[in-house]
């Protein structure tokens, strides 16, 4: 057993130490668990800090130390050396940026020094001031690092975060709805600027956070994360972003009851649940089971008698072309040339063969053609002759690029 500690693997550019920590405790081997993480936060005006100024720490159980500081060496060399000089440019301030130095602790034991680590969130500390640990690896980063294990607990707030997909982009759209409800709970705080009202939820720069949530308890964050969890359209793919709801939930039939006059034993609906772009069919599954499970369980009538699930039908997977693909490029140029107008890129939130083509055979693929969808699959479905004349020009300029 002992203490693991980690710091300054962000910068300017984009980064965050919370999440370095979230994958390295995912790649921990078996034999190994965690408990107790945690968050300090350094001093402000320490000279060389890069972006925000927290530190991580995490306890961790093993039988076998060794084995443990051998996988921290190779997860450090395989993960964490290459952020190291990482630096990015302000627009907004004038504070000299200074480059990612990340630095790691490992501590056989937990050692609380809580002189040191007032030290460490008042004023500017050197590494030849740092005491003696069991392991280190890196630079400055073991400063914070080593505050976050020395951290005497004597008082604690707690923070829920959650991270953006990869390939999300842009301004994080947190639902209004939602910021409301989290800041109304007892135990939130700071979930909005008191003089302008706008979230203090969600970072503005670059970093893989999508929002964090503070709780003077441990509950509280929970209630909260779980009120923004379930807000499947939080922070959705920018080509999704066409539709009012990206990932809708559509039930279609509601069947109850046998006889007018009695009361319903049974309640049977049947719909459609929305497969996110990038989300695999498992994950889409168990986020709904998790949502049907904490509705129950805050019922005392669902709780004893809880909703089964039951998947059935067709279940069709999400499917992508990656963004700078050459189909896609030459998709545009020929989009271009043909029509003389720029081609709208987005993706749709209905199943399709594409799902099979990228998937399961590996095959970069586009749905264009013509028509509208709106009127797909109705009564007097059409598709105009002059749309059918043009998408084949497009596609047979397309081939012509394609081939050379």
């Amino acid at each position: 057993m002992g203490w693991l500690g980690l710091d300054d693997t962000d910068s300017l550019k984009g980064g965050c130490t919370t999440e370095v920590l979230f994958q390295l405790l995912e790649d921990l081997p078996d034999t190994v668990t965690f408990r107790n993480p945690r968050l300090v936060r350094l001093w402000p005006f320490a000279k060389q800090r890069t972006r925000g100024n927290a530190a991580v720490a995490v306890e961790l159980i093993t039988e076998n130390e060794t084995e443990l500081l051998t996988h921290l060496d190779l997860w450090w060399e395989e993960h964490i050396v290459s952020l190291k000089g990482e630096v990015g440019t302000s627009d907004h301030s004038e504070r000299t940026q200074y480059p990612a130095d990340p630095g790691m602790i490992w501590s056989s034991e937990l050692i609380v020094n809580e002189a040191f680590y007032k030290s460490a969130v008042s004023s500017h500390i050197e590494l030849q001031d740092l005491p003696e640990v069991t392991r280190y690896w890196g630079g400055n980063g073991r400063i914070g690092a080593t505050a976050a294990v020395l951290w005497p607990a004597n008082q604690c707030t707690y923070e829920a975060i959650a991270w953006r997909d990869n390939e999300a982009e842009g301004r994080r759209q947190l639902d209004d709805e939602a910021l409301t409800e989290v800041e109304d709970l007892k135990d939130t705080f700071l979930c909005r600027n008191p003089k302008l009202g706008t979230s203090l939820l969600a970072p503005r720069g670059n970093s893989p956070v999508l929002f964090g949530i503070r709780s003077w308890t441990k509950e509280g964050a929970q209630q909260a994360l779980e009120i923004l969890e379930a807000r499947r359209n939080i922070d959705v793919d920018s080509r999704m972003r066409r539709w009012p709801v990206a990932y809708p939930i559509s039930i279609g039939t509601v069947h109850s009851g046998d006889w007018a006059s009695t009361v319903p034993d049974l309640l049977v609906a049947e719909g459609r649940f929305g497969v996110a772009l990038g989300e695999d069919i498992e994950s889409a599954r168990s986020i709904f089971e998790a949502c049907i499970r904490d509705a129950c369980a805050r019922d005392l009538w669902l709780a004893e008698n809880p909703v089964e699930i039951e998947w059935w039908g067709g279940q069709f997977a999400s499917g992508q072309t990656e963004p700078h693909s050459d189909l896609i490029k030459n998709l545009q140029k020929a989009h271009l040339l043909v029509v003389g107008a720029p081609l709208e890129e987005y993706g749709a939130p209905y199943g399709s063969d594409l799902r099979l083509l990228t998937g399961l055979a590996g095959i970069p693929t586009l749905q264009y053609g013509p028509g509208d969808v709106s009127i797909a699959h109705a009564p007097d479905e059409y598709v105009h002759t002059r749309e059918l004349e043009t998408t084949a020009r497009v596609i047979a300029q397309v081939i012509r690029d394609s081939i050379g």
